[in-house]
């Protein structure tokens, strides 16, 4: 494994060619430090230092999506700043440079921690979708320049209940309507919230499937089609029970009784990706209790195979996928908490 110097506790990273070189950039959320920085990939598995910008002072940022906001055709990057409870949005410039952060209020200890991006009103701009931690699920519906609606809120699970403390969220149309839906992990009441969308930007009220256990913490989430059925099916970590869960999808909003799959110690973040280039998606997790990352290996049916870790150092938070060396492989970025270092691991074989 390589390492490459960041800031202080790097809590996610992101990839995405950010200066039109044809090559793989990666864009780190440096929470300690109140900056994202850019690593310029060389495309040979190297990267140049760190290029900071700052997301502003106490902004703790958490997480990171590159997108194209403002229909530029230079892609930019969104933050969810956990410490000032902000999302923040610097507009690319296309050469790896980035102007300071336009901000939009997610609501009085809200604790954004987590995004992600789609046309939830079929406008033909980006919106976004945030998670504050605890509270709810933010919807930011964009404009044509780059800026964004103030947030409309909703919860993500039964409303009875106290506590639903949503963590993370993934998109996609889960009903096969054409519209855009939403899943959210809910890891104070152990259950997937799903959120079918009308296309207009407003949202079903949530059904909720259940994770096992009260103290199964589901977290960190994907949306894919694990078993080829052109139906999306849902993948996250169970960071209470060192297992990650599977959920297939009928194809109607609803999904079948979860699958579990064992990790090793605080399965943290988690993305698919076919590592061995079968045509089937496999899984990688950031075990960030036992310094590794786990690949399952998926089997095109649903299923995956047992858990094969390589280490990754001390205390991996997130991952992220790429072809760094251009030899046509997927590698893994992981962001490295407490040592505030990438560590990049290149697929060999």
């Amino acid at each position: 494994m390589y390492t490459f110097q960041v800031g202080n506790y790097p809590y996610s990273a992101s990839v995405a060619d950010v200066n039109n070189d044809n090559l793989l950039d990666i864009v780190v959320a440096n929470s300690g430090d109140d900056n994202i920085g850019v690593l310029l990939g060389y495309g040979n598995g190297n990267f140049s230092t760190q290029n900071t910008f700052s997301t502003g002072t106490g902004s703790q940022p958490y997480s990171t999506v590159i997108a194209d906001f403002n229909n530029d055709g230079l892609l930019d990057v969104a933050v969810a700043n956990n410490g000032n409870n902000m999302l923040g949005i610097l507009l690319g410039n296309g050469n790896g440079n980035f102007g300071s952060p336009a901000t939009y209020p997610t609501g009085t200890n809200s604790n954004p921690q987590s995004m992600a991006v789609a046309d939830f009103n079929r406008d033909g701009r980006l919106d976004i979708a945030v998670i504050n931690s605890g509270l709810n699920l933010g919807i930011f519906l964009g404009n044509t320049i780059g800026t964004f609606n103030s947030q409309i809120t909703m919860t993500t699970g039964n409303s009875t209940m106290s506590s639903v403390s949503p963590s993370s969220v993934a998109v996609g149309d889960f009903n096969g309507d054409n519209n855009i839906d939403i899943a959210v992990t809910n890891s104070g009441t152990a259950t997937i919230g799903i959120l079918l969308g009308y296309g207009n930007g407003n949202f079903a009220a949530p059904q909720t499937f259940s994770t096992g256990s009260s103290s199964s913490g589901p977290d960190f989430i994907v949306a894919n089609d694990f078993n080829h059925d052109n139906v999306l099916d849902l993948a996250y970590c169970l960071l209470g029970t060192n297992q990650i869960g599977i959920m297939l999808g009928l194809g109607n909003g609803a999904f079948a009784s979860q699958i579990t799959y064992n990790t090793d110690i605080g399965p943290y973040t988690i993305l698919a990706a076919d590592f061995n280039l079968d045509s089937n998606l496999d899984l990688a997790v950031a075990n960030s209790g036992s310094s590794n990352v786990g690949i399952f290996y998926g089997t095109g049916s649903g299923s995956f195979q047992p858990q094969i870790t390589y280490f990754a150092g001390s205390y991996p938070y997130a991952v992220a996928a790429g072809d760094f060396n251009q030899d046509t492989k997927p590698d893994i970025a992981v962001s490295l908490h407490f040592m505030n270092e990438i560590g990049i691991l290149l697929k060999i074989c």
